[in-house]
C-alpha cells in the first residue's frame, strides 16, 4: 500500500530574512503543506525552528558548514544536492520538485533579496513560468505579497486596504478593473507602467484579466 502523504500545497523558503510577522505566518502555513528549503533558504529554516520535507540546492550559499550542521541535526532529512552548472535556479529547481508532488498553490518566502535584485527578478519569471502551467504560485515577503492572474477574475473583500498594482508581463493583456481607487477596463503593456500604484477604496473590489498575464503586486498598509 502506497502512505506516501499526499499535498496540495507548498511552501518554498528562499535565503532572504523572513521577517518576525512573516516567520509566524510561515509556520501556520507549514502545518499541512510540503515544505522545501532552497539553499541558503535553510539558514531560515533554522532561524525560525522549521524542519523542511526536503533541502535541495547546488549549496554554494549554504556552504559546507552548514551542510554539516543540517546533517548532524536532521540525519534524516531528505537533501539533492545538484550541480552548480545548471539552468534552472535553486528555487526553480524547489518549485519543481513541490510541483512534482502534486502541489499546484505554492508559495515563497525569502525569495525577494535587495542586494540580488537579479534572482529577484527571476523569482518573478518564475511566478509567470509556472502560472502558464496552471500552476499558482504566490511570492511573499515583508507587506508585500505577488503572483499572477492570467484569464480569470480576482475578488476582494471591501476590508481590504493597502496599494496595489498591475504590469502586464505579456506585450499587452486586457483587463477590467472595478472597485479600486482608479477603475479601468482596457489594455495594459509591458513597456508602460499605467497600472502602477492603485489603492483598495473600502469597496469589494474585482481585476478581471481576457487575455495576456498580469503580474499583481499588493502592499499591505
Amino acid at each position: 500500500m502506497n502512505t506516501e502523504k499526499k499535498y496540495n500545497k507548498a511552501i518554498i523558503i528562499g535565503a532572504s530574512v523572513i521577517s518576525e510577522t512573516d516567520m509566524d505566518r510561515l509556520k501556520n502555513e507549514c502545518d499541512d503543506a510540503y515544505t522545501v528549503a532552497a539553499d541558503a533558504g535553510m539558514e531560515q529554516c533554522m532561524a525560525g525552528d522549521i524542519r523542511p520535507d526536503l533541502w535541495v540546492g547546488d549549496m554554494d550559499s549554504a556552504g559546507d558548514n552548514m551542510l554539516a550542521v543540517v546533517k548532524s541535526i536532521y540525519p534524516d532529512m531528505m537533501i539533492e544536492t545538484c550541480s552548480p552548472i545548471k539552468d534552472d535556479t535553486d528555487m526553480a529547481i524547489a518549485v519543481k520538485k513541490a510541483v512534482e508532488k502534486g502541489c499546484r498553490d505554492i508559495v515563497i518566502y525569502g525569495g525577494l533579496k535587495g542586494d540580488r535584485m537579479d534572482h529577484s527578478l527571476a523569482n518573478i519569471q518564475l511566478l509567470h513560468h509556472f502560472k502558464l502551467k496552471g500552476v499558482n504560485l504566490r511570492m511573499i515577503s515583508d507587506s508585500t505579497e505577488m503572483y499572477c492572474l492570467m484569464k480569470e477574475e480576482k475578488k476582494y473583500d471591501k476590508t481590504k486596504t493597502g496599494m496595489i498594482s498591475l504590469f502586464s508581463l505579456t506585450d499587452k493583456s486586457d483587463i477590467s478593473i472595478k472597485g479600486l481607487y482608479y477603475e479601468y477596463e482596457g489594455v495594459l503593456k509591458n513597456s508602460y507602467a499605467l497600472g502602477v500604484s492603485n489603492e483598495f477604496s473600502g469597496r469589494e473590489a474585482c481585476i478581471r484579466v481576457d487575455d495576456g498575464v498580469v503580474l499583481v503586486v499588493c502592499i499591505n498598509q
